[in-house]
C-alpha cells in the first residue's frame, strides 16, 4: 500500500502545480490528462508484462484519478487563499 500512497503523490504534485500557478488550467482538462497518462502507462505496462490481465493495470487508476482531483483542488484552494491575502 506504501508504493502506491508514493506513486500517487508523486504523479499528483503536476495536477497541484498546475491549478495553483496556471491562469488557464481548469479541472476539465485533468481528465483527458489523466486517460492519456493511463493510456501510456498500460501500454508501456503490456509492453513489459505480456498478456497480464487489464484490471491488474486498472487497480491503480482509480487511486491515480483520485489524488489528481484532490490536488487539483488543494492547488485551487492555495491559488484563492493566496488571492486572498493580496487584495
Amino acid at each position: 500500500m506504501r508504493p502506491l500512497i508514493k506513486f500517487c503523490v508523486i504523479s499528483a504534485l503536476p495536477f497541484a502545480v498546475l491549478a495553483y500557478s496556471d491562469d488557464n488550467w481548469r479541472s476539465a482538462d485533468a481528465a483527458p490528462l489523466c486517460l492519456t497518462a493511463w493510456l501510456a502507462v498500460f501500454g508501456a505496462y503490456s509492453v513489459k508484462y505480456g498478456a497480464q490481465c487489464p484490471m491488474s493495470a486498472l487497480f491503480p487508476f482509480f487511486p491515480l484519478v483520485l489524488s489528481a482531483l484532490l490536488a487539483h483542488a488543494l492547488g485551487t484552494f492555495c491559488k484563492k487563499l493566496v488571492l486572498m491575502k493580496s487584495t
